[in-house]
């Protein structure tokens, strides 16, 4: 029997999988309004490309000679056809085509036509309505437009119209599309059984596509029909008007045995809560399903088995839900074997209720079981549960009124935290006493000038133009006025990433031969040794108090973010480029340069060749405005750090070309979080632990260099075909953060030591076991990831990264000590190294295609 705890899920509001068409509006795919691009159509042939080409097939628009006209006229047999590539799956609920007006000029129009799609992993389809029909009328001139309404609609990435005539003539069309995103993740589904027919009685799948896979006749259909047509019939399957409807699929106890058995096949690995079958029959007896990410292998960790217990008294038909919950499995590929009562059975829709990706997983365990009478035991548990919470947060309320206002902390968090960076760029901490309070994030400060300085710090100044106070290398707290006040204002932290930004070295955004689809899976063998003893974990520096969700408001505007932005950090400046540099220098004369294949703020990124060398790919690193001297130290620093660097893990400076662009190394798969979204079909968990192995080893040759890289994240971790990891872009203290990878002390003392590079580690093998669907803090705002660094830099409650359930616990336990607040409990990365290097033993990488 399961727990109430299980049941819960019933209660989850999840993303659902059933074809819900009141949530597609049909709206125009963007034919006419251009969001379709000109290259995405085509054709397979035009009478003249330049004037009726595939791209002047848009609808209601006068372009060139006025639509599309094929080079052969129409006739029965004829095989032409336009096309678009929607690079999307979509929902197409209508088509609109139209003549060819051309001002007047045109007589020429589809009187009718075939539709035919596809989407990923099917051949072509042709389309067949929920009549059989498969040919649809088209127009009765040039000038007006018809629309026809698809029912059932179409699942497709790629649509084709052939036209049609019964005689030979010529015809030209333009034409529209209208639907909606197809976000619900079912492309096809299988059955062991059609259904029946039974005299005038047909209640087989009749508007099931024939997708036939490889292997011929013995293979099953694999396809979409009545199960997920988007119409859940309300009428009973057994009476006359509902015969031949083709919304009822229904089977008989004598053909079937009483067991109907599926396949279903998603768009990409899901984790699902429950599944909702909407039947008319006595009852369901037994349910099973089983999980698979590669349709191949079927585990028995991922069973989910339903039995109703035998029930005397439910001998009629009626109209049932039945709701099964599937407890946070995961896979693309899901068998389900299902067993009714009665003589016949009948099925109008299924619902999955999923979401995408691979979040929030509790562990596959045994099997469980449930039935209808379990739902009385969620009620019992959902009231305790309730009053439990509200006990909870009643002893919360009082323990804070009655608990003491001040915290014990170290001595030097009871003074006020003040820090300068010298000409040098060490950094130095002013601690002050503690003779002022905190306000609404101000420190108010009895001394005026230390309140200014304070806030300023704080980044929360409201002096922007007023005079300033600087806080000059010394620990005594004295005071300077000649100079100006360094604060967070002084450097730059960027604004939250968004989920496609580009990185650092990043090749997806000018990728112009996009690879293939892989399907090989990349196998592992992870060891089961314990890690490397390293230094105890003090639970008191972690805090058990989060914010609660619907407190984080959304990512700030750029208005918003300018607060904290950038200004050039006290450094001296320096106008000189490359003239000291130990790397060579390389004529420009020297460089084919190609197209840019990926972008940071400040610079862009250009597949190159050297003319000594043909064929040898190399990149070349350019300042987008060389006039910006924060940029131009950025790089400079980068390359005198490089320069010194000779290591398998991180990535190697080849030269310099002129005043401000660096040649490196071409490593062809972009950063690890692009690389990661783009083959994470293909990435098992050993391959994740693998890339970050060669983080580590690349950190830890920086660490035994005395080298601190300051600027880690995914985006400056660069992918080889061998699934090796080039770290890039090492800039040390002195130039501007990753404020959402930053360590707490780097972003409020400007400390940066390799402890605080162990904390950016941290975040980003965080990022990267979750497949890098989120960033880190993904709904907070710069001004607020400050803020979240002073609580815990104060041992304060703060806001920390949650794992999901399918986390190790020895991966989440050294991820957490090397969040320490104290930076000298963090592990080194000679100890991280060991660690992740054992939980390799055995691991063979397999070559990404």
């Amino acid at each position: 029997m399961i727990g109430a705890s299980s049941l819960l899920l019933v209660f989850v509001a999840v993303a659902s999988d059933a074809l819900n068409l009141e949530r597609c509006l049909e709206e125009a795919l963007g034919f006419e309004s251009g969001r379709i691009r000109d290259s995405q159509l085509s054709a397979s042939s035009s009478f003249d490309l330049q004037s009726v080409g595939p791209q002047n097939s848009r609808i209601r628009t006068e372009l060139k000679s006025g639509a599309w006209c094929p080079k052969e006229q129409a006739s029965p047999s004829a095989s032409s056809y336009i096309q678009v590539d929607l690079e999307a799956t979509f929902i197409v609920r209508a088509v609109e085509t139209q003549g060819r007006y051309g001002n007047g000029t045109g007589m020429e129009y589809p009187t009718f036509y075939y539709i035919e799609y596809q989407r990923p992993g099917s051949p072509w389809i042709r389309y067949r309505n929920r009549t059989g029909h498969q040919l649809m009328t088209g127009n009765m001139d040039t000038t007006t437009a018809v629309l026809r309404h698809l029912d059932p609609p179409i699942i497709a990435s790629r649509v084709r119209l052939r036209p049609y005539t019964e005689q030979l003539r010529t015809v030209c069309l333009r034409w529209e599309l209208y639907g909606c995103k197809h976000e619900d993740g079912l492309l096809f589904y299988s059955a062991s059984h059609k259904g029946f027919r039974s005299g005038d009685e047909d209640l087989r799948d009749t508007v099931f596509e024939d997708v036939r896979p490889e292997g011929g006749e013995s293979r099953q259909l694999r396809g979409l029909g009545a199960l997920y047509d988007g119409f859940v019939s309300k009428e009973n399957p057994r009476s006359a008007a509902m015969i031949g409807n083709a919304s009822w699929i229904g089977w008989s106890h004598a053909e079937t045995d009483g067991q109907l058995d599926f396949t279903f096949e998603f768009d990409e690995i899901r984790n699902f809560s429950e599944v909702t079958l909407y039947c008319y029959g006595v009852t369901i007896t037994r349910v099973e399903m089983l999980f698979s990410p590669d349709g191949e292998t079927f585990s028995l960790n991922s069973q989910i088995l339903s039995v109703q217990r035998p029930n005397k008294t439910l001998v009629s038909w009626r109209h049932f839900p039945w709701v099964l919950p599937t407890h946070g499995r995961q896979g693309r590929f899901i068998k389900m074997s299902l067993s009714f009562s009665g003589d016949r059975f009948y099925m109008t829709e299924i619902d999955f209720s999923s979401v995408g990706g691979r979040e929030d997983a509790p562990p596959e365990g045994t099997v469980i079981y449930t039935s209808i009478g379990a739902y009385y035991i969620l009620l019992a548990g959902l009231v305790v549960l309730l009053i439990l919470i509200t006990a909870v947060l009643c002893l919360l309320v009082l323990l804070r009124k009655r608990g003491p206002d001040h915290k014990i902390m170290h001595p030097y968090q009871k003074g006020n935290l003040v820090t300068t960076l010298s000409g040098n760029g060490t950094t130095s901490t002013i601690v002050t006493a503690s003779n002022g309070h905190f306000k609404n994030n101000l420190y108010m400060s009895g001394d005026p000038m230390m309140s200014e300085s304070t806030q300023r710090i704080m980044g929360l100044s409201s002096k922007s133009s007023s005079g300033t106070l600087n806080l000059r290398g010394s620990r005594t707290g004295t005071f300077n006025k000649d100079s100006a006040t360094p604060s967070l204002l002084d450097f730059n932290f960027p604004p939250p990433p968004s989920s496609n930004s580009s990185g650092v070295y990043t090749f997806s955004t000018y990728d112009n031969n996009p690879r293939p689809e892989r399907r090989p899976r990349v196998k592992a063998s992870m060891s089961t040794l314990n890690s490397p003893i390293r230094r105890p974990y003090n639970p008191a520096l972690r805090s058990r108090e989060t914010l609660p969700r619907h407190l984080r408001p959304w990512p700030a505007t750029d208005s918003s973010r300018e607060e904290l932005h950038y200004a050039a950090s006290p450094i001296a400046a320096s106008n000189s480029g490359f003239e000291n540099s130990p790397k060579p220098q390389i004529s420009a004369d020297r460089l084919r340069l190609k197209h840019p294949v990926g972008e940071g703020k400040f610079t862009v990124v250009y597949l190159c060749e050297v003319t000594s060398t043909p064929g040898v790919p190399m990149a070349i690193k350019k300042l987008k405005e060389e006039d910006h001297e924060p940029a131009r130290r950025a790089l400079r620093s980068e390359v005198e750090i490089l320069a010194k660097l000779d290591h398998p893990n991180i990535v190697r400076c080849l030269g310099v070309i002129g005043e401000y662009s660096v040649l490196m190394e071409y490593v062809p798969l972009g950063d690890i979080r692009q690389f990661v979204r783009r083959e994470a079909h293909t990435l098992n968990y050993g391959s994740l632990v693998y890339m970050c192995t060669g983080i580590a080893s690349g950190l830890k040759y920086l660490e035994q260099m005395g080298i601190v890289h300051g600027h880690l994240s995914p985006q400056s971790c660069l992918v080889e075909t061998n699934l090796n990891i080039r770290v890039c872009a090492p800039r040390g203290a002195c130039h501007h953060a990753q404020l959402r990878y930053s360590a707490p002390e780097s972003i409020i003392l400007n400390s940066w030591t390799s402890k605080s590079d162990v904390w950016s580690f941290a975040v980003a093998v965080w990022e990267i076991l979750g497949y890098c669907r989120t960033v880190p803090h993904e709904g907070f705002s710069n001004a607020e990831l400050v803020d979240n660094a002073t609580a815990v830099v104060q041992q304060q409650a703060a806001e920390r990264l949650e794992f999901d359930a399918s986390t190790p616990k020895e991966m989440t336990d050294l991820l957490q000590e090397c969040w320490s607040a104290d930076p000298a409990s963090r592990p080194r990365f000679l100890e991280i190294h060991l660690f992740l290097s054992r939980k390799n033993l055995g691991f063979t990488p397999t070559r990404p295609s």
